[in-house]
């Protein structure tokens, strides 16, 4: 019976067999769930790491040995470590470590400015810190005057022996890639200029290996843990850190596996960082529960992504849409066969219908089974709600359905349900929401809205509808939210309060403006209104040096997006956002 609510009628579930509607809710740790999992195949590649493989054997076990460590440090259940890191295995034993005994991972992005890395120590009010090389002086620098105690450097060739650095640096010196092996050089000496700075606080990771813990004490799972914080602007532009819960993590993990049908073996290039959620989840979580041999690449650059692709030859890709358009325009694949690559996972952001067509050509003639698979989602949920699994929901225009452990409704404003095809915000309610923001129990408030029936669901801030075939449509990002061509959300409210700041500023909008060169995504524009028009050469470098100081290179407008001008009003005094945006084409 179709009641004209999907809700209550839930149409997508029909695309789902017995099993995979009914599948038990996986409630236990992260490292119980792999180790689980991964029990009777520990002889499989669980990393692979510049040409270094290490088992899940291996892997299982530098887990329960950082675990050791950490626990002989004085971390103990519900304490906070921050990890400033890349995608290194020493990340991964540091993320399980923490989860194992109950604490959680505080994971960071090691290239944000001093003020908003010392804002997340201070949040999580981290006794411990590990960071990468290459950015361990701002990390000491922001946690001068915080509870951070120690801080420990670490290479992003820690986890090679002594003979093995010297092979690899003879592999890069026969590849005449000299800058790398000075890089990585650099990085491993790093530690030596922060023992000048700060000789308490810095240590070379070389001093945690040598930590023997005594046994281990794992404590009892807490159902509902929080085992990792990620940070994220979520729909309100205020920087929060969001509790990832266990089985929550889990929980999409599970769903994925099902529903892509990896099998334990296959490999996968990862790219996405761990301090996205998306990567933390799907990229690492569920890649390791699925028994896959994960490529981890630490500082990608998308200029070398098909390359990476053309090296490793891996059997699955997940990745934001924007990147796979210098894949398939690349040369090097021209007469490859491409037979290996089974599935390629897109998400992040909306796909176009010209680059999905143009994808799924690509992979045709090139010989590989796969069909585009659209993910999408938010860090609240633990990134992905939203799937395009079957061949009747792989249509351009479809963000997806719903996974088979989340449901989904679109609402108006007065909180009542839309009917199908009818816009609105789409709100989700499950098993993988996060824990809540830390520390901030009034945003976590305003996320969650429980229903007449006591259901908890979560505000997306996305607009969209759902059709009666249980189809989810997205129509556009709620606010004024911009969305990168790489996938990245930048809200506009943040840069505009930093503009303001300086005193000849009179007001600030900032709006999202599609480049032509991507084919998704915005970077944001900043338009300035200033006391002095006369002033405005002189005036526009001296905000383009404020922001490059107080914002992030990621969240900040580029430098050429930038326009001194008198901005446009509403009758009632409001910034015109529209008629800006008309008047865009004019200006770029």
């Amino acid at each position: 019976m179709n009641t004209g609510y999907a809700s209550k009628d839930k149409p997508w579930r029909k695309y789902y067999t017995d099993d995979e509607l009914n599948l038990e809710v996986p409630d236990m740790s992260l490292t119980d769930y792999i180790t689980k999992l991964n029990k009777d195949r520990l002889y499989l590649t669980a990393l692979n790491y510049l040409n270094k493989k290490i088992t899940y054997e291996e892997l299982l076990d530098n887990i329960d040995k950082t675990s050791k460590r950490f626990q002989a440090l004085g971390v103990k259940e519900e304490d906070y470590v921050s990890l400033a890191m890349p995608l290194t295995p020493e990340t991964i034993y540091f993320i399980y470590g923490l989860d194992k005994i109950g604490a959680n991972a505080n994971l960071i992005d090691p290239r944000i400015p001093e003020e908003k890395m010392r804002f997340y120590l201070n949040l999580a009010k981290t006794k411990l810190s590990f960071v990468v090389s290459s950015y361990a002086e701002t990390m000491i620098n922001a946690s001068r005057n915080t509870s951070t105690k120690s801080v420990y450097d670490v290479s992003p060739i820690a986890f090679l022996s002594k003979e093995e650095k010297l092979k690899l640096m003879e592999e890069i010196e026969k590849r005449e890639i000299r800058k790398i092996k000075l890089e990585l050089l650099k990085q491993e000496l790093f530690y030596n200029l922060n023992n000048a700075i700060n000789k308490e606080k810095i240590y070379n990771y070389s001093k945690f290996e040598k930590i023997n813990g005594s046994d281990l004490v794992v404590p009892e799972y807490r159902s509902g843990k929080t085992s990792v914080i990620e940070y994220t602007s979520g729909t309100t532009g205020v920087a929060k850190g969001l509790g990832l819960t266990s089985v929550g993590m889990n929980t999409v993990s599970l769903e994925l596996m099902k529903l892509t049908k990896v099998k334990p073996g296959e490999t996968i290039l990862c790219i996405m960082p761990p301090f996205i959620s998306y990567g933390a989840v799907c990229g690492i979580h569920n890649s390791l529960s699925s028994g896959l041999e994960m490529i981890l690449i630490p500082n990608f650059k998308l200029e070398e992504f098909a390359n990476l692709i053309y090296k490793y030859k891996p059997n699955n890709i997940i990745c934001v849409p924007s990147f796979f358009e210098s894949v398939i325009s690349n040369q090097i694949f021209n007469n490859e066969d491409l037979s290996y690559l089974n599935r390629v996972i897109f998400g992040g952001d909306k796909t176009p219908k010209y680059l999905e067509e143009r994808v799924n050509n690509w992979l045709k003639t090139h010989n590989s089974s796969a069909t585009l698979i659209k993910g999408g989602g938010m860090a609240e949920f633990s990134s992905c709600t939203f799937l395009t699994p079957f061949e009747e929901t792989k249509k351009p225009e479809i963000y997806g359905i719903p996974l088979p452990l989340v449901d989904a409704k679109i609402m108006k404003d007065d909180y009542t349900e839309c009917r199908y095809n009818e816009i609105g915000e789409i709100y989700i309610s499950s098993v993988q929401r996060m824990s809540g923001y830390l520390a901030n129990q009034s945003e976590t408030e305003k996320f969650f809205f429980k229903d007449e029936n006591g259901q908890t669901w979560g505000r997306t801030g996305d607009l969209g509808y759902v059709t009666e075939d249980g189809l989810f449509v997205l129509t556009d990002r709620k606010k004024n939210m911009i969305v990168r061509p790489d996938g990245h959300n930048v809200f506009p409210n943040e840069i505009e309060e930093v503009i303001k700041e300086l005193d000849f500023v009179k007001n600030c909008v900032v709006i999202g403006v599609r480049d032509e060169k991507s084919a998704t995504g915005c970077y944001p524009y900043a338009f300035v209104e200033i006391e002095n028009m006369e002033k405005s050469s002189e005036c526009l470098e001296i905000i383009k040096n404020y922001v490059n100081k107080k914002i992030p290179l990621r969240d900040r407008p580029r430098n050429e997006d930038y326009l001194i001008t008198k901005l446009i009003y509403k009758e009632e005094g409001k910034v015109d956002r529209q008629s800006i945006l008309k008047l865009i084409t004019k200006v770029v």
